[in-house]
């Protein structure tokens, strides 16, 4: 039923077609000539189809075609000519395309299975094609102005305009159509993908490739890697550390293994013990030179590695002290005695001078005596002074209050042209006065009146203010400089007013009526004293300022000691007659008590200050007497002697025999020297105990290096055994190997490889959990794409194909519809 509709319908358009287009002249020649479709169809309906021979076949309808198949009728084989030898299997209206061959002319000489339209392309300029041509765009109806479509009318009558396929079947290439000239262009496409860590090349086939940089530098001690955040490869050296500092860590070029190599803790120096701590690293213990004698400075020779004892010098740097010193105690400063038995004088000693005796005070307050003390009686002496100073240009007078006075006496000649001055050999002097100024302005003159230098200034132009006058600088020549209103008398106050000076009298009253006051020209204002003096040292002198009288006090000569007799001698002055204390006793010191007035006799100090003396006094001669002492201790292991600060000195005898490994003692029924071993156990039995003469007791312990650096050695001191106790390198991380390295005994946590070579999964680990695989799920979600995961992990969305190999079909793929589609065309 389906079929017999569709031929109506096909009947049906034929017939429209035919009364809409004028008669076509169906000889066999216009066969090829004209439009496909509307040939056949104009020929079949005419049914004037003789000269075309077989075009007027029936449709073939059947149930195995399709209808866009059978709308197009077949035209025989003979009727394609010689260009259109076609496969039975072709449509004829495939063969329809190409003209005959001879219309192809010599623009058409292709081979059979070339068609006829790409001869017809050709331009008319370059090859006529004769009738085999196209019809021009204005006889195309459906030409879209397009170069890069091809434009045809379907069965249907409509215009259908396929895009030119430009594809080059090249990956690296964007394929596009130029509408201007209809050529394909073929533009190379950009495959950086902005990462400095891969190479980006572009492969024909499979388009753009990313293959990941190799950085090698060919150094085994290095970490090669490619950064893309810092852009391109890094070596970073490989880091051999063992924590040890006992070993000099490197990396070996050859193997790019580590290699700890033990250090030499060799200082080079005989007086250190060397060795190598794996905590602190190379120590140089110092050798002990320690000879137990304070006395000596104790260190070690470094070229010899032998002990120097070098006797020490005991010197505090205070003379108040006396050194010596013990070889227990070490330096000794004792302090000496300054006593020098001399009550004339205070004893006391200074760190740096030693011993001092400050002479006690006799000062009787009269600067014309000289006191002194009388080592004898203790008692003070107060000698009469000489005021003879040798001096021929002084006169000398005592002041009892000034001591010895010198007055200059005077050289003036009355010529005040003369400085007048007294020489200590020749006298008087009266030296004519220089008054050269070495000033070119002035004349240098003396004036005998006055005995001034006169200095004339040269005249300068004159002032309008009388108060200054001009002046002539030896430098700068004239200048203006206030009056000069100096009378060159000091006794007046000299100004100037309009020109003129003023010298107004000074006065001189000092409100005292004790002195007689007056200006000296030379000296200014003088006050000279009311001469009070009575010609009696007995007497103080002095003017009443109220009155102008004169006053005479007796003077007090009380000297407050009661052993002395005091009176007044109107010429000496005050006398201090001493009471006599002497004993007539050599060996005393006789004085007197100031406090009582009593005689006190004291025995004479025969201290030598020598300890190995004993010291006494001889009656009748007053002498002292000092008799050796003896320091004999009856012992003979020591050697006996007397020292005069320290007293008996007691020397051992010197049994050092230089082995710290001996107690070394002397043996008093001998007088022979005893070397007894010290003992070196320390009760440890992981120790091997002996003596080193040089160093004392040594405790070497046993050695239970099992030369496995990951085990802590150690020594049962109860048992003497060794322990070896493996090192625990477990971090409590599921996430890394443990284990420790034999060679240098540090921990070793290598990552764990959590890789289950399963693209599909996402490997990682977790510390308390261990490796980790989560499934990787690569679904967009996309009907279009066929989801999948690349050997790396990633996912990849490939675009669905749906080329049907039909070419009757728009094949292309819908998210919304869920898949595929194919239309028909």
């Amino acid at each position: 039923m389906n079929k017999v509709i569709l031929l109506i319908f096909l009947l049906l358009v034929t017939l429209f077609i035919h009364q809409s287009t004028a008669k076509l002249n169906c000889d066999g020649d216009e066969l090829c000539n004209q439009s496909i479709h509307q040939h056949e169809l104009d020929c079949m309906n005419n049914g004037d189809c003789d000269d075309c021979g077989e075009c007027q076949q029936q449709i073939k309808i059947n149930s195995e075609e399709q209808c866009d198949e059978c709308e197009i009728p077949q035209i025989s084989e003979e009727q394609c000519d010689e260009c259109q030898q076609q496969s039975s299997e072709q449509p004829c209206n495939e063969c329809q395309q190409n003209p005959p061959q001879e219309q192809c002319n010599e623009c058409q000489q292709q081979s059979s299975e070339q068609p006829c339209d790409e001869c017809q392309q050709q331009s008319s300029e370059e090859q006529p094609c004769d009738e085999c041509q196209q019809q021009s765009s204005e006889e195309q109806p459906c030409d879209d102005k397009n170069p890069c479509t091809e434009d045809t009318v379907d069965a249907f009558g409509k215009c259908q305009h396929t895009e030119k396929c430009c594809d080059d079947e090249n990956m690296c290439t964007i394929d596009s159509c130029s509408t201007e000239t209809g050529k394909c262009l073929h533009t190379d496409i950009n495959c950086d993908d902005s990462n400095p860590c891969t190479n980006d090349i572009c492969d024909k086939n499979f388009g753009c490739q990313h293959t990941r940089v190799i950085c090698e530098d060919n150094d085994s001690c290095t970490n090669d890697y490619c950064d893309e955040k810092n852009g391109g490869c890094f070596f970073s050296p490989k880091i051999c550390s063992d924590n040890n500092p006992c070993t000099a860590d490197s990396c070996s070029n050859a193997t790019g293994e580590c290699v700890f190599k033990t250090i030499d803790c060799d200082d080079f120096n005989d007086c250190t013990i060397d060795h190598c701590n794996r905590y602190e690293g190379c120590i140089h213990t110092p050798r002990t030179c320690n000879d137990n004698d304070q006395c000596t400075h104790d260190h070690c020779a470094n070229e010899t590695g032998t002990c120097i004892n070098t006797k020490m010098t005991c010197d505090d740097g205070n003379a108040c002290t006396l050194d010596s010193c013990d070889k227990k105690l070490g330096c000794q400063f004792t302090p000496i005695s300054c006593d020098d038995k001399n009550d004339c004088t205070l004893d006391m000693c200074d760190n740096k001078l030693g011993c001092t005796h400050i002479a006690i005070g006799c000062d009787d307050k009269n600067a014309c005596t000289i006191d002194s003390c009388s080592n004898s009686t203790g008692g003070c002496l107060h000698t009469d002074m000489q005021c003879d100073d040798n001096d021929i240009c002084t006169n000398n007078v005592c002041d009892k209050e000034k001591g010895c006075i010198f007055t200059t006496i005077s050289c003036n000649d009355n010529n005040n042209c003369t400085t007048d001055f007294c020489d200590r050999d020749r006298g008087c002097q009266n030296i004519p006065k220089v008054c050269d100024d070495f000033n070119e302005c002035t004349n240098d003159y003396c004036s005998n009146s006055n005995g001034k230098c006169i200095n004339s200034a040269i005249e300068c132009p004159p002032v309008n203010n009388l108060c200054l006058v001009s002046f002539c600088d030896k430098v700068n020549g004239c200048s203006i400089k206030p009056l000069n209103c100096d009378d060159n008398n000091i006794c007046t106050t000299d100004s100037c007013y309009l020109g003129k000076c003023v010298n107004a009298a000074m006065t001189c009253d000092d409100h005292n009526d004790c002195t007689l006051d007056f200006c000296d020209k030379e000296l200014g204002c003088q006050h000279t004293a009311t001469q009070c003096d009575d010609s009696n040292v007995c007497t103080i002198d002095s003017c009443s300022n109220s009155t102008g009288t004169c006053k005479h006090t007796p003077i007090s000569c009380d000297d407050h000691n009661d052993c002395t007799e005091d009176y007044c001698d109107k010429n000496l002055g005050c006398q201090h007659r001493a009471t006599q204390c002497d004993d007539f006793n050599g060996c005393t010191i006789d004085s007197c008590s100031n406090s009582t007035g009593k005689c006190i006799h004291t025995a004479l100090n025969c201290d030598d200050n020598n300890l190995c003396t004993i010291d006494s006094c001889a009656n009748s001669t007053g002498t002292c007497v000092h008799f050796a002492i003896s320091c004999d201790d009856h012992n003979d292991c020591t050697e006996d002697y007397c020292d005069k600060y320290l007293g008996c000195q007691h020397r051992a005898a010197q049994c050092d025999d230089s082995n710290v490994c001996t107690i070394d003692s002397c043996s008093n029924s001998t007088k022979t020297c005893i070397h007894t071993p010290i003992s070196c156990d320390d009760h440890n039995d992981c120790t091997e105990d002996y003596c080193d003469k040089n160093l004392g007791c040594q405790h070497r312990a046993s050695l239970c290096d099992d030369h496995n650096a990951c085990t802590i050695d150690s020594c049962t001191n109860s048992t003497g055994k060794c322990i070896h106790t493996a090192i625990n390198c477990d971090d409590n991380d599921l996430c890394s190997i443990d284990f420790c390295s034999n060679t240098t005994g540090v921990c070793m946590h290598t990552q764990v490889s959590c890789d289950d070579n399963n693209a599909e999964t996402e490997d990682s680990c977790v510390k308390n959990l261990g490796c980790q695989h989560r499934s990787i799920k690569c679904d967009d979600n996309n009907p279009c794409t066929i989801d999948a995961i690349d050997s790396k992990g990633k996912c990849i969305y490939t675009n669905l194909s749906c080329d049907d190999s039909n070419p009757h079909t728009r094949d292309y793929c819908s998210k919304e519809k869920g898949g595929c589609c194919h239309d028909k065309i």
